[in-house]
């Protein structure tokens, strides 16, 4: 991995703390990580929540306000990784940290399945490619407006929201 890869990576991951640090959540680096880059914890509820933070520099598009950011999940951990776990994407956009989307990993997994959002590369992992406007975030006609910047409630629901999902006849 390009040595300004683990830059961005790492400062998108402090990026996602300091929301959760904002909104009076503490947070930790695990000492190890075996998938998960931070644990959220709600003190008034006991509740410790994993997070795996994923970054991508906006590609802007010809529209105004349109941009295009492309995220890398593997497909092992989408399908089958801890059922707590919390996906936070965030974009790099104008020279600071501009968008946040927050997603449970069961969620974007049937997403997956019932609208095959992102694409399987050769290398096992499920590219997730969003484009951003004023008012929506898509992927092959998902809405995910719903999840961006989703830091409440915490965690997020293990349920697909109404209207991100195209109409049936699409």
């Amino acid at each position: 991995m390009p040595r300004r890869d683990l830059f961005t990576g790492r400062s998108g991951q402090l990026a996602v703390m300091a929301e959760f640090l904002h909104r009076e959540m503490n947070v930790a680096i695990p000492e190890v990580d075996v998938g998960d880059d931070i644990v959220v914890i709600r003190d008034e509820h006991d509740m410790v929540t994993r997070a795996q933070v994923k970054t991508a520099n906006a590609a802007e598009r010809r529209q105004p306000e349109r941009f295009y950011a492309q995220f890398s999940v593997p497909e092992a951990q989408l399908e089958s990784g801890p059922t707590d776990l919390v996906y936070a994407l965030v974009v790099r956009r104008h020279d600071r940290w501009e968008e946040f989307v927050v997603i449970r990993r069961s969620v974007l997994w049937r997403l997956r399945i019932d609208h095959n959002v992102g694409s399987l590369n050769n290398r096992g992992k499920r590219t997730l490619g969003l484009t951003f406007t004023t008012d929506d975030v898509r992927n092959k006609g998902v809405s995910f407006q719903p999840f961006r910047r989703r830091f409440q409630p915490w965690p997020p629901p293990d349920e697909i929201p109404e209207g991100v999902a195209p109409p049936a006849n699409h």
